[in-house]
């Protein structure tokens, strides 16, 4: 803020209320607008929106949890002083992940993960690799399957930021010895297999549900199979407000090919009348 005023900009400050409170006829307080951000007009009539607590310093992005919010604007002239926080539209967070497997007869694994990171979840790992000591960063894999491949071993096989500094790429390796717990089949926790279950647990609701953390991923599996034939994967796909996501699944020539998808923006959900 204080260098786009020095450079003459229009700038100003952006208080947004992140909060959705209980009981629709609730106003807001004044202590709500506590999450800082900072506009800048453009001399074309838009606006570039800077997030300090993102990190990396990405320009022109917000968290999730703020897009959509009320704010208010300080520190400048602007004669507009209640402002909403612009959803910047899918994609722009994506995650998408890519499993290449080998399933031998005698429960065996090994294969090859690409995760492909885009905007702030590239720039949240990208400064998290850049802090943390070289002798750490073997941990990264774990970190990002969190629990999707129980039993297993993870190594980092590397990482590469592209050519637009806003995506991140890191690759690690999946091995398994001999199981005999895994030669008739193999448990991933690759994605969720009750997507409504995670983000709402009851059934019915009187108040206002807020979706604080979006999320954007796209999961390819392939699985090649030498020994047991891999279990059908249903297909099934779910739309609700502020959310959809999809599962597909077809029978490969050695195996078994998995698509699983989701899209989850943040924001409020009224409860249905």
């Amino acid at each position: 803020y204080a260098v786009a005023r020095l450079a003459g900009a229009d700038a100003c400050l952006v208080r947004a209320n992140a909060l959705v409170r209980d009981g629709a006829g609730e106003p807001p307080e004044a202590a709500d607008y506590a999450m800082e951000l900072v506009t800048v007009a453009l001399p074309d009539g838009a606006s570039l929106w800077y997030d300090p607590g993102l990190e990396g310093g990405i320009v022109d992005h917000v968290r999730s949890g703020l897009r959509g919010r009320p704010a208010l604007l300080a520190g400048c002239g602007r004669t507009q002083r209640q402002v909403v926080v612009p959803g910047f539209g899918v994609g722009r967070d994506r995650r998408a992940v890519s499993i290449d497997l080998n399933w031998h007869a005698d429960g065996a694994v090994q294969g090859r993960v690409t995760e492909t990171m885009h905007g702030a979840t590239a720039a949240f790992v990208g400064q998290w690799l850049a802090d943390a000591p070289p002798s750490e960063h073997s941990k990264l894999p774990a970190q990002l399957a969190s629990g999707a491949f129980p039993g297993l071993e993870l190594t980092l096989a590397g990482t590469r930021q592209l050519e637009d500094d806003a995506t991140l790429e890191v690759t690690y390796t999946v091995t398994g010895k001999a199981d005999a717990a895994r030669t008739h089949a193999l448990d991933l926790g690759l994605y969720p297999s009750e997507v409504g279950k995670t983000y709402a647990v009851l059934q019915q609701r009187s108040t206002t549900m807020s979706f604080g953390f979006a999320q954007d991923v796209d999961i390819r599996l392939t699985v090649h199979s030498s020994g047991a034939v891999p279990a059908p994967v249903a297909a099934a796909r779910g739309d609700c407000p502020l959310l959809s996501w999809r599962r597909s699944a077809s029978q490969t020539v050695d195996g078994v090919a998995v698509a699983f998808s989701l899209r989850a923006e943040a924001g409020a959900v009224a409860p249905a009348l």
